[in-house]
């Protein structure tokens, strides 16, 4: 019911939110199979277009907002692609076994 945050949920996700014109438009919901159940509307659309109309629709903000968040999505992508090839990684059988701790520091990186 935040029209700031409303408007950023919206541009992060490139919608545009029209906002119902009743205070608890969750209760209005479910009443709507009441008028297809007594054959008023022949659907539930209807019946949402006849009891619930559209209030006001709110302006994106766009731009660098928009662009910022897509940013974002991309870069969010982008790391959870890394963490399967990390898990990839650590789960690859052909790894090298070491019997003690001086093979170990005996190793050089570049055999990895």
């Amino acid at each position: 019911k935040n029209d700031v945050f409303l408007r950023e949920h919206a541009d992060i996700t490139d919608g545009t939110p029209v906002l119902p014109r009743e205070p608890e438009p969750v209760l209005l919901g479910a009443a709507l199979p009441g008028p297809v159940a007594a054959k008023v509307c022949p659907d539930i659309i209807t019946a949402r277009k006849e009891i619930a109309g559209a209030a006001r629709q709110l302006i994106l903000t766009g731009g660098e907002v928009l662009d910022y968040h897509d940013r974002k999505y991309r870069l969010y992508h982008k790391m959870y692609d890394d963490q399967l090839a990390y898990a990839e990684l650590m789960r690859a059988r052909n790894r090298p076994t070491f019997q003690n701790r001086t093979e170990i520091q005996d190793r050089k990186y570049s055999d990895c």
